[in-house]
């Protein structure tokens, strides 16, 4: 009976700790308690949370608000998903990805997000899963491109194609945590490349990063991708920061993206 109940056990993806449920699913419920996940107000073009718009005037049509950094931008993606918030558990375990090596994480983080990827995003098979590149030297330096780790998880769970080379990093950017919204968009300005219009030209791209703070790199590599030819580009990402509530009148009623 022991050695029965053994052999049945998994591995949690994010903590390695062993346990024993009937759900699908590659973490422990522990680590699934601990995840910061949202559900609240959100940015109506990049979806990002906007937790401050339950305080505002129009928080009754939560449809006509936008983050800041929209409001700032053209806008490229057809929409934004993600596992929860960039804080507590889930910080630290992208924190371990990036920095500490921890490449099976990423996977894991990746499957986990296909489960977080909402009905309306429906797949084909024009649907392709692109990572966000690194710029060579931090590659060589790093050593692997946690955004990779990530979109391989993703493109497994999701059973569509991955192009780990589609995009490639041509220009080498400042960190962008260090920069203000309106610097992050002029970083990264042509700071990506489509290695070939065949992989992208028509097709639905998923493009997959870490986090996402005012979307900017998200935003220039969908630029990027469309003008060689794709036909939505939608971001999904590990976590999402918090964005601030913009109440012009810049998307209300239409909900069109110029």
């Amino acid at each position: 009976m022991i050695v029965s109940i053994l052999r049945s056990m998994r591995i949690c993806g994010l903590c390695d700790c062993h346990f024993l449920d009937d759900l699908p699913c590659d973490i422990c419920p522990r680590c699934w308690e601990r995840l910061p996940l949202y559900d609240g107000p959100v940015c109506q073009v990049c979806q990002k949370p906007l937790p401050l718009a339950l305080s505002l005037e129009h928080s009754a049509q939560p449809n006509h608000v936008h983050c800041s950094d929209c409001c700032m931008r053209m806008t490229f993606l057809d929409g934004c998903f993600y596992i929860g918030l960039y804080s507590g558990y889930l910080k630290d375990t992208i924190f371990q990805l990036k920095y500490k090596g921890f490449t099976h994480t990423g996977e894991v983080l990746g499957r986990i997000l296909a489960d977080a990827m909402p009905g309306e995003y429906e797949l084909s098979n024009k649907t392709v899963v692109v990572p966000i590149p690194l710029h060579p030297r931090k590659l060589a330096e790093r050593g692997y491109n946690q955004a990779q780790a990530i979109a391989a998880g993703l493109a497994s769970a999701l059973s569509v194609p991955l192009s780990a080379d589609a995009l490639a990093s041509v220009r080498e950017t400042a960190d962008q945590k260090y920069l203000s919204a309106a610097a992050r968009m002029r970083n990264v300005l042509h700071a990506f490349t489509v290695a070939s219009e065949l992989v992208v030209s028509g097709k639905d791209i998923i493009l997959v990063d870490d986090v996402m703070t005012t979307g900017s790199t998200l935003n220039e590599a969908a630029r990027t991708v469309k003008l060689a030819g794709a036909r939505s580009a939608v971001a999904a990402v590990a976590a999402s920061g918090l964005g601030y509530p913009c109440m012009c009148e810049r998307w209300k009623d239409t909900g069109s993206r110029s």
